[in-house]
């Protein structure tokens, strides 16, 4: 009776339409639920949750009679192009997934496919095995990938994990064939043995640079409309750097008198109160739109205890800038104490800090829900792998999301190019520094195309950073692009040195010069690449301007900046910066004068 039943369910699920599909996976789920309960056996939880799990990612699926134990069901599906299989146990939720036949050589190499499967077992990838199969009849050998997971559930946290977990396997199969072809490149005969030798070296190594500098992953999650005390203390002073709020003491201004009593002076003095105090938020309690908030505006004074520098006081001051259908921009001034000159704070550095001190940005509410904003994401997101799986050509916005391998940090590099072109850098940093401590562990196995990619987010912090005043860590970020020699990425570089009055600039510019005008050999003039490359060129000689006037070498930053005038597009700069020449000569005069005593 009870196989009769389930022969006629089966027979009411092939009927093609997706109301009769869903009352089949429901009446399916009813119906095993019932059969385990009358013979007593174990409920299969996992091959029924991957079951109803496989139509929400749209996976093409049948059952194979392949199994392992007693109580296994296995599957075979394709995902985007891909050839998995799947076995389910009754016993618990763990389904083991397997991707077969990534990788097929003669059996002749059965020692460099050994080697390139223990080399990616030992990079320890967590649920993640690679291993190799023989077919003794065609002589051949096949790499295999395989990974475990919990299937528990069919909600949208599992869609997504599962998700995730097989398109990981397509950067697997990469990075595999990847090492595979360097070992057959090099052809040698003693791999395993050369293997362990090379790990141990690099394990001490490893061992005596901890001892001098210890390191911990540093993850910022994005936040959701909070802009706090502790996010701009993090984010201006130096990573790893001790800082504690002390107290905190506010007052805002064109608060009309009969106004609620909140609106009064603040007064803080709990740490942990401080830290997470959120300026915009409580900007906003005097109104939410630009139309309320004109002429309010909040300033903070912070004291704040910070690591080599002592008790300092720095200064917030916060007001509503401009508003969009979407967006209500906040303009931040954030003003933090001169360094002094010792040891530790050279008189180069305190030039650059004297310019920097005072830092200008921007943050924004949005107005839109954070569901909102992941339906926008997910749209594109689909959008994209559409686009991907038909093979169409991709646009640059497309090309970067699908880079980042996952939609979680897909959706951080989507928002953060967002935020970035807004010019709302301080909050752009959270989500480009996210998908960085994502990917960076990965630059090792990237093609050229991943590394093109992963530069260009290198290229979004660093600008980022220079954005906010942070020339330091522009620099630290920045300085990987260095060898490129693409424009774009060398004006943020220069741009990092020479505002933050680093002795490197003049070189590093020079340097640029040198091996601009080596491609400038033998090329037409008036070609497109030709003009955007003396365009660069200009850019160039004006920012070596600036960097010899810093370092006092007047005379030639001067013959510099009159070479300039003659080109419309560095006219305006070249006269800003004689003025500046000028004054700066004129100082010097005043301060060589003889005083009368």
């Amino acid at each position: 009776m009870l196989e009769l039943l389930e022969y006629l369910l089966q027979m009411i699920g092939r009927g093609g339409k997706k109301v009769i599909g869903l009352l089949y996976s429901l009446w399916l789920t009813f119906y095993r639920r019932l059969k385990s309960f009358i013979s007593g056996d174990a409920y299969v939880a996992s091959a029924t949750a991957l079951e109803l799990l496989f139509p929400h990612l749209q996976i093409e699926w049948k059952k194979t009679g392949f199994m392992c134990q007693e109580g296994d069901q296995g599957y075979a599906f394709s995902f985007q192009g891909g050839n998995f299989a799947s076995v389910a146990n009754s016993r618990n939720s763990m389904v083991c997934f397997y991707f077969p036949s990534i990788e097929r050589r003669p059996l002749g190499r059965l020692v460099a496919v050994r080697h390139a499967c223990n080399e990616f077992n030992s990079l320890a990838v967590a649920n993640y095995s690679a291993y190799y199969t023989i077919e003794p009849e065609n002589h051949e050998v096949f790499i295999n990938l395989r990974f475990g997971l919990s299937v528990n559930s069919t909600g949208k946290d599992m869609q997504e994990r599962l998700l995730a977990h097989l398109q990981r396997c397509f950067v697997y199969a990469r990075w595999i064939e990847t090492t595979l072809n360097t070992i057959e490149d090099d052809d040698d005969n003693n791999l395993e043995e050369n293997a362990a030798i090379s790990s141990r070296l690099n394990f001490l190594a490893h061992a005596v640079e901890m001892n001098h500098n210890p390191a911990l992953p540093n993850w910022r999650e994005e936040r959701e409309h909070h802009h706090t005390l502790g996010d701009v203390f993090a984010t201006f002073y130096n990573e790893g750097q001790q800082v504690q709020l002390l107290h905190l003491h506010g007052l805002f201004s064109g608060v009309r008198s009969d106004e609620d009593s909140e609106q009064q002076p603040l007064e803080l003095h709990d740490v942990e109160a401080i830290t997470s105090f959120s300026f915009v938020q409580r900007l906003m309690t005097l109104g939410t739109t630009h139309e309320e908030l004109e002429g309010r505006t909040l300033t903070l004074v912070i004291g704040a205890d910070i690591e080599g520098l002592g008790r300092q006081d720095c200064l917030l001051h916060v007001e509503c800038e401009s508003e969009t259908e979407h967006e209500l921009f906040f303009r931040v001034n954030f003003t933090r104490p001169v360094a002094r000159v010792s040891p530790h704070h050279s008189a180069i550095n305190t030039k650059a800090e004297q310019k920097t001190s005072a830092v200008s940005f921007v943050v924004a509410y949005d107005k839109t829900s954070s569901e909102q904003r992941q339906k926008e994401f997910d749209y594109r997101w689909r959008e994209a792998e559409d686009a991907a799986a038909r093979g169409e050509e991709l646009t640059e916005e497309q090309d970067e999301m699908l880079a980042c391998k996952t939609p979680y940090y897909g959706f951080c590099m989507y928002w953060g190019k967002r935020f970035y072109a807004s010019e709302r850098y301080f909050e752009a940093l959270d989500y480009f520094r996210n998908v960085y401590n994502w990917l960076s562990p990965m630059f090792n196995y990237m093609n050229k195309v991943q590394r093109g990619h992963f530069f260009d987010l290198i290229y979004y912090i660093g600008s980022c950073y220079n954005g906010l005043g942070r020339y330091p860590l522009a620099y630290y970020y920045l300085d990987a692009l260095y060898i490129t020699y693409k424009p774009r990425y060398c004006k943020a570089y220069v741009n990092a040195l020479v505002n933050g009055h680093d002795f490197r600039a003049l070189f590093v510019i020079d340097r640029f010069l040198e091996q601009s005008a080596k491609e400038s050999e033998g090329e037409d003039p008036e070609s497109r690449e030709e003009k955007e490359r003396q365009a660069y060129v200009r850019f160039l000689k004006r920012r070596r301007g600036t960097a010899l006037a810093d370092s006092g070498m007047l005379d030639e930053a001067e013959a510099q900046f009159q070479e300039l005038l003659q080109h419309p597009d560095c006219e305006d700069t070249a006269i800003e910066e004689l003025l500046r020449i000028q004054q700066i000569r004129n100082e010097k005069e005043e301060n060589s004068q003889p005083t009368n005593s």
